[in-house]
């Protein structure tokens, strides 16, 4: 099995292979626009400045994207850590924009290359869950509504993720790529800590309760900053407990206590517990020699946490009792109470994808809402996973999710069952990793939708990849053994 990349697309273009090379005329057409380029630069710089910019960035784009989705892909997953960045001169943000190359440069490899990946029973059920809240997004369109773009950006994000990412070394790059992205913002979120600042709003305060200030570290806000953190923890107690050298693994285990405690200090409610939970599902799962000291650590990292934040939490806990005087709790009861009056409404099919801020008005019931009233003018979402996806999606797409979240669930018992028979670590700890992850999904569904967020699809497309590699590696023998004499 090779390790090696795969040249980037500029290089299959400059072979001219047949399946690669450009016609001539779209060779002279390209020449032609290089050489019109500085006098269209030179042309907008004075009628039109501030189209500039846009117009020097777009090259660099395509260059970019024709690197192909190994560089793409990394890109793409850093604009997703932090809140969106609007560009001067364009109509989109960083994000989009970079979803736009990613998508461009899969399109263009899939063409290319092919793929080199395999269909799974997954896959099939994930294209046929995500047409159809596609489709329902379009029929059910509301007036003012842009479409929704995501489920074909995390097919291709998953074809991807299949198709490169059962090489083992691939797969430890991108996660170490991404790690070391959250590492960066479990520091952010410590200096805010530290300093009582909100860097993406100075001069402004963070969000504080009773004066402890509530980090998000350049996130959206404190609870996706504290999903963020223990995701990428479990991420790295994977690359510790793999790894060989000393050395690495003191650099892994600062890591992950840098994000295991910016996590906690979120003083999200649930963020300690669902952490703890996803550290026993992986010290569970997972082999290695040291388990006995790892557990040993986390309780003593909690019992040191328990002085700073565990009154802090008390106190949170303590006005959750009234639904009324905490506004977390108020505002999630009013959206399961409209919830409830759109599922009436549209058992079958809901009320579309992402559509719950454009039609909440219409069927809140007058006297029953304790936060939400109809003077609010901002747009919001349901935030209840599970609930948003009865209201949207209904009950023929609900089942559609159910069946790919049966498939998912069986693929990783047969790669996990198989990885155990072949004594193979490294995927054994990937894939108790993946299941702390899962079970970290699973359980913020209840209070936010948390499937529908990248690092979701991510774990999908490395468990989809780490699946194929345990069965090459069980097919070895037996290829072996047909193969000889």
């Amino acid at each position: 099995m090779s390790l090696a990349s795969p040249p980037p697309l500029w290089s299959l273009l400059s072979q001219g292979a047949p399946s690669a090379a450009l016609p001539r005329g779209a060779r002279n057409t390209l020449a032609a626009l290089g050489l019109l380029y500085p006098l269209v630069l030179l042309a907008l710089s004075l009628l039109r400045p501030d189209w500039v910019l846009p117009m020097i960035a777009l090259p660099i784009g395509v260059g970019v994207m024709l690197l192909g989705t190994a560089v793409t892909l990394p890109l793409y997953l850093l604009t997703t850590f932090g809140g969106e960045i609007l560009l001067p001169g364009l109509p989109v943000s960083l994000n989009r924009l970079a979803a736009v190359f990613f998508l461009a440069s899969a399109l263009i490899e899939l063409y290319l290359r092919g793929w080199h990946g395999r269909i799974t029973a997954p896959m099939v059920a994930f294209a046929a869950f995500h047409a159809y809240f596609l489709s329902m997004a379009v029929v059910k369109r509301p007036e003012g509504a842009a479409l929704y773009y995501q489920p074909v950006l995390y097919f291709f994000l998953l074809l991807v993720l299949a198709g490169r990412f059962h090489e083992r070394m691939r797969r430890r790059r991108l996660l170490q790529f991404t790690l070391g992205i959250a590492f960066a913002m479990g520091l952010v979120g410590l200096a805010e800590f530290a300093l009582g600042l909100d860097f993406r709003t100075l001069p402004r305060y963070v969000t504080a309760w009773n004066g402890t200030p509530r980090i998000n570290g350049m996130a959206k806000d404190s609870i996706q900053f504290g999903f963020i953190n223990s995701y990428f923890a479990l991420m790295g107690l994977y690359l510790l407990t793999t790894t060989v050298s000393k050395h690495l693994r003191l650099v892994y285990s600062g890591i992950v206590l840098v994000l295991a405690v910016a996590s906690v200090l979120t003083l999200n409610r649930q963020t300690p517990f669902i952490l703890g939970g996803m550290v026993a599902v992986f010290i569970a799962l997972c082999r290695w020699e040291h388990r006995r000291l790892l557990a040993g650590g986390v309780l003593a990292t909690a019992l040191l946490l328990a002085p700073v934040v565990g009154v802090k939490l008390l106190e949170r806990f303590q006005r959750a009792q009234s639904v009324r005087l905490d506004a977390s709790l108020a505002q999630r009861h009013d959206n399961l109470t409209i919830a409830i009056e759109m599922v009436k409404a549209n058992p079958l099919t809901g009320i579309g994808h992402n559509y719950y801020d454009h039609f909440w008005k219409q069927y809140r019931p007058v006297g029953e809402t304790f936060a939400i009233q109809d003077t609010w003018q901002e747009r919001f979402y349901i935030d209840l996973g599970y609930v948003q996806m009865i209201t949207e999606y209904g009950l023929a797409g609900v089942s559609l999710w159910l069946l790919f979240v049966a498939s998912l669930a069986w693929t990783w018992f047969r790669a996990y069952r198989t990885a155990k028979a072949l004594d193979d670590r490294e995927s054994i700890n990937l894939l108790a990793a993946l299941a702390a992850l899962v079970a970290q999904v699973a359980v913020t569904m209840l209070m936010q939708d948390t499937f529908g967020t990248i690092r979701t699809y991510l774990l999908i497309g490395v468990l989809l990849g780490v699946a194929e590699t345990v069965r090459r590696l069980a097919r070895e023998p037996l290829e072996a053994g047909r193969s000889s004499p």
